[in-house]
């Protein structure tokens, strides 16, 4: 679970170890965490655990080299759930939960997360927020991309037939 999380993988994947950390959830620290940010969606649980998560690695003796690694994806975990469930967020509250320095540092970092996240998202730094904005494809485009990749796969494999 702790190379889940340090490896940076999207909820998907971490989606299949629901029911797992569901179940022992009652066990350590990570799991509970886990269980809070991906099961109950309690980020402020989520958040609390944090501390108790970083502890529980510094002790381990075959965890403790990926503590820093553990604490910055579970920050970065945090942020992107929290994110694609929510529209506008202020950039001091972020700054607060996530245990930034300053506010600099913290519109840095959220710079980088949504570039690497993928995101879409503007940081609106009038209104000191980062405003989220969601695409819609349309059906009609969906059927037009699919079709058009329908059609080119059927005139590679006319030439590959050849």
């Amino acid at each position: 679970l702790v190379a889940a999380v340090s490896a940076e993988l999207d909820s998907s994947s971490l989606d299949q170890q629901d029911g797992t950390a569901a179940v022992d959830a009652r066990s350590d620290p990570i799991t509970l965490f886990v269980s809070k940010l991906y099961v109950d969606y309690d980020f402020e649980a989520a958040l609390a655990l944090l501390d108790e998560c970083e502890s529980a690695l510094l002790t381990d003796f075959f965890l403790n080299q990926l503590s820093s690694d553990f604490m910055e994806s579970a920050r970065l975990a945090v942020f992107e759930l929290y994110c694609r469930i929510n529209r506008t967020i202020d950039v001091a509250m972020l700054k607060e939960k996530l245990s930034s320095d300053s506010s600099d540092a913290a519109e840095r970092w959220i710079v980088d997360l949504v570039r690497n996240a993928n995101l879409e998202a503007k940081i609106d730094s009038e209104a000191n927020q980062v405003v989220m904005g969601h695409s819609n494809v349309s059906v009609y485009q969906k059927i037009q991309d699919l079709t058009g990749d329908l059609s080119f796969r059927t005139y590679q494999l006319s030439n590959n037939v050849r």
